[in-house]
């Protein structure tokens, strides 16, 4: 899925942190992310993720705790904190998922748009959602009267998104700018629960 999120908004262009052996890791996205700055980019985690209060606090109470002292006398770095942000979460299977009660569970995933979109708006992401249903088993829904849990893409201030179900209405923001397939895939994966690349925990390893 990354292979192809890259080729949306890259076309052949070749990364070298896509290597055979780190495209098999499926637990995170780096295609395209958002580089629109908005008046909500302060508030953004990484830059295009809106957290929600609990992984706010995870995220304070893990750099306190990783900003101690090491046994070698050295500071932690505070990237390594989203590794602290995920059940199951450890060094050695240097594996991570979404929260269980973050997963989604009911499929279809149902979708609506907001009034605010128009019709290049509505195109894109109809051509996203199409991508990861053709190269992955998640489907999508359009119900515009939809309830429940469910997406509504709109148009707001950039390009944001939640990283996991959230219950309700769910948000995606697709801005001015932010109205690429690449970018729409993107923000897609944080909603189904994938966070940057490089806030894996074997990220170095690979870039």
């Amino acid at each position: 899925m990354k292979e192809i999120a890259h080729s949306q908004a890259y076309g052949n262009r070749v990364f070298s942190r896509d290597s055979a052996v780190d495209s098999k890791k499926d637990v995170s996205i780096s295609a395209e992310q958002p580089k629109t700055i908005s008046k909500l980019t302060p508030y953004l985690f990484e830059g295009d993720i809106f957290l929600s209060t609990k992984q706010a606090m995870n995220i304070l109470d893990s750099l306190a705790s990783k900003n101690k002292t090491n046994k070698k006398g050295q500071q932690r770095m505070a990237h390594d904190a989203p590794l602290y942000l995920f059940r199951g979460a450890n060094e050695k299977g240097k594996r991570f998922a979404a929260e269980y009660d973050a997963k989604w569970f009911q499929f279809p995933i149902k979708y609506r748009f907001d009034e605010s979109l128009d019709i290049l708006h509505i195109s894109q992401i109809l051509k996203a959602l199409e991508i990861w249903q053709s190269n992955t088993c998640i489907k999508f829904e359009n119900d515009q009267e939809a309830s429940g849990d469910y997406i509504e893409f709109f148009e707001g201030d950039g390009c944001y998104s939640m990283v996991g179900r959230f219950g309700g209405r769910q948000g995606i923001s697709i801005g001015k700018g932010c109205e690429r397939t690449g970018t729409i895939i993107h923000e897609v994966g944080h909603t189904l629960g994938l966070w940057h690349e490089q806030s894996r925990p074997d990220a170095e390893e690979y870039i």
